[in-house]
C-alpha cells in the first residue's frame, strides 16, 4: 500500500506545478524567437514588410542570423525599399560580410540590381561604397558589368573609386567593354574624357 501511494504522489501534478512549467516552457519558447533571426530573414527574403515590422516590434534582434549565418540585410529583395530602410532604422549593420557569397556586401547586391534607392539609403546608414569582394570587385564593378548607368553616377557622386581593378586587372569599364554595356562605356567616355584620350595615345 505504501508503495502504490508513492506512485500516486509521484504521478499527481498540482496545478501550481503545471502553471510552473508551463511558464518555463513560454520563456523558453519566447527567448528563441528573439533570438532567432530565421523569421526575420524569412520575411524580409518574401517582401513582408508587416511581418518584418512585428517580428522587430516584439524584439527580435535586427542582426539575429538564419541557420546559413545570414541575416535579413543580406537575403532581402532590394527592390523592396521600404523593408531597407525599416532593417536600417532598427540598427541592421549596412557593412556585414557574406563569406558564403564571396565574400559580397550588401552595396554589392544593391549596385548588381540596379537598386540605386537601395544603395543610396545604404549610404546613408554608413556604408562602404568601395568594399571588396573576394575576387576584389567592388560595388562599380558590378554596376558596370550589368549596365547600370545610374548607379555608377551615385557612385561618382559620393567619389567611390571607380577605377579600381579586381584580380584579372580589370576595371569596371573593362567589364562593361566585355559585357557589350556600350551605354556604360559612353558613360565613362563622357564622364572622364581625359582618361579617354588617355588610352587613345596608348
Amino acid at each position: 500500500m505504501a508503495h502504490n501511494g508513492a506512485a500516486g504522489e509521484a504521478g499527481t501534478s498540482s496545478p501550481e506545478g503545471a502553471a510552473g512549467g508551463q511558464a518555463v516552457q513560454e520563456q523558453a519558447v519566447g527567448f528563441h524567437a528573439i533570438n532567432d533571426g530565421n523569421d526575420l530573414t524569412t520575411a524580409a527574403a518574401a517582401g513582408d514588410l508587416v511581418e518584418v515590422q512585428r517580428l522587430l516590434e516584439v524584439g527580435v534582434d535586427v542582426n539575429a542570423q538564419n541557420q546559413q549565418g545570414r541575416t535579413a540585410i543580406q537575403v532581402m529583395q532590394f527592390g523592396h525599399d521600404l523593408i531597407v530602410k525599416e532593417l536600417l532604422e532598427n540598427g541592421a549593420d549596412p557593412n556585414v560580410r557574406d563569406p558564403g557569397r564571396k565574400g559580397q556586401y550588401p552595396v554589392h547586391d544593391a549596385a548588381r540590381g540596379g537598386w540605386d534607392e537601395a544603395l543610396k539609403l545604404l549610404f546613408d546608414y554608413h556604408a562602404e561604397l568601395d568594399v571588396k569582394d573576394d575576387e576584389d570587385m567592388t560595388p562599380a564593378h558590378f554596376a558596370a558589368k550589368k549596365g547600370h548607368v545610374r548607379i555608377l553616377e551615385f557612385l561618382r557622386a559620393k567619389s567611390a573609386d571607380l577605377w579600381a581593378k579586381n584580380r584579372q586587372g580589370q576595371t569596371p569599364r573593362d567589364l562593361a567593354r566585355i559585357h557589350g554595356r556600350t551605354d556604360v562605356t559612353a558613360w565613362f567616355r563622357g564622364s572622364f574624357p581625359e582618361q579617354h584620350t588617355e588610352q587613345q595615345g596608348q
